[in-house]
């Protein structure tokens, strides 16, 4: 199960203030360009628009991100 959009781990995530060793390499790429458009262009309408992507990106590919996003939301 994916963890709520709403949670501050997914921002955490874009802006690079949790970094964590991900194995699934479709997610680091996804979180690569997401940090680069993070870093080019911080305002909060950009990071709502990361989050939604990449919580969208998540829940499509779930059975793949699981692993690695549980290690993200259970350590908070």
């Amino acid at each position: 199960m994916i963890p709520p959009r709403h949670r501050p781990e997914w921002s955490e995530l874009l802006t690079g203030s949790t970094q964590h060793a991900f194995k699934f390499l479709a997610l680091k790429l996804v979180l690569t360009r997401l940090r680069g458009r993070m870093s080019s262009d911080s305002s909060s309408q950009n990071l709502n628009s990361c989050i939604d992507e990449l919580y969208r990106f998540a829940c499509e590919n779930e059975k793949f991100v699981g692993p690695d996003l549980q290690e993200v939301f259970s350590c908070s």
